[in-house]
């Protein structure tokens, strides 16, 4: 072969690799502008969840939006309670003003609480009014139902898992428990079913709780005998059969 020959073989080669180079090195380049054109994602693994949560904060774990619920008791010359749910911006969702009462001797308007209700697929909020006990929609604010067989004053209230409401009186031993639609389940005197084991000469509820499971009810309470003494105790009833466990003096 000859030299000149080989010479342009050489030449061909050299200008196929430079083509080839070529094609690479602008497919490279044109990738990298698509890629700085587009938003940059800076956060890590860590933020990204961060964010997720942030996210999921607003609603509860059967999908309800979370409202900061607010409690207000008027006492000016007329005396009342509003009730109010605020968004996460904090903006007012909806309001619900009691009924005007009469200002007692002991407190008759109250915030429960608030709880999901498996039977009526609702989140409500418990308040106690002048003897009655409301059940509010938690998104709405509306009435759902309203129990009247409270009439008593406002004492420390407990509420289990399924939305029962376990309620007490703030001067006298009694006890209701209401169910999350509104019924009336159990009534308790303390002198009648035998609670107190002192003379009843005057009673104050301290404190209303679940144990056991949400199978036993601990009351305590505290009693004034004839004599003027003052005595403290804790009863513990059962709520398969409403009897008592055992009554404890502190």
């Amino acid at each position: 072969m000859k030299k000149s020959v080989k010479i342009l073989i050489i030449v061909l080669c050299l200008i196929i690799i430079g083509l080839v180079t070529f094609i690479i090195v602008e497919k490279i380049a044109n990738k990298n502008i698509r890629s700085n054109s587009m938003p940059k994602d800076n956060m890590t693994d860590v933020e990204k969840n961060d964010k997720t949560k942030n996210n999921e904060k607003s609603n509860d774990s059967n999908g309800i939006e979370q409202y900061k619920i607010t409690s207000d008791i008027i006492n000016s010359n007329e005396h009342y309670m509003v009730i109010s749910a605020y968004n996460q911006k904090q903006n007012l969702v909806w309001s619900y003003t009691s009924d005007k009462v009469s200002v007692p001797q002991y407190e008759n308007l109250s915030y429960i609480g608030d709880t999901y209700s498996c039977t009526s697929n609702k989140k409500l909020v418990y308040i106690a009014v002048n003897g009655s006990i409301i059940a509010l929609d938690y998104q709405s604010g509306k009435v759902v139902w309203k129990n009247d067989d409270y009439t008593v004053s406002c004492g420390p209230v407990c509420i289990d898992k399924n939305g029962t409401i376990y309620a007490s009186c703030a001067e006298l031993l009694e006890i209701i428990i209401i169910n999350n639609d509104g019924k009336t389940v159990k009534k308790l005197n303390g002198i009648e079913e035998g609670f107190s084991i002192g003379s009843g000469e005057g009673f104050w509820m301290n404190d209303i709780s679940l144990e056991n499971d949400e199978k036993t009810l601990n009351l305590s309470y505290g009693e004034m005998n004839e004599d003027g003494s003052e005595h403290e105790y804790v009863t513990k009833i059962n709520l398969d059969n409403y009897k008592i466990d055992k009554t404890e003096i502190n």
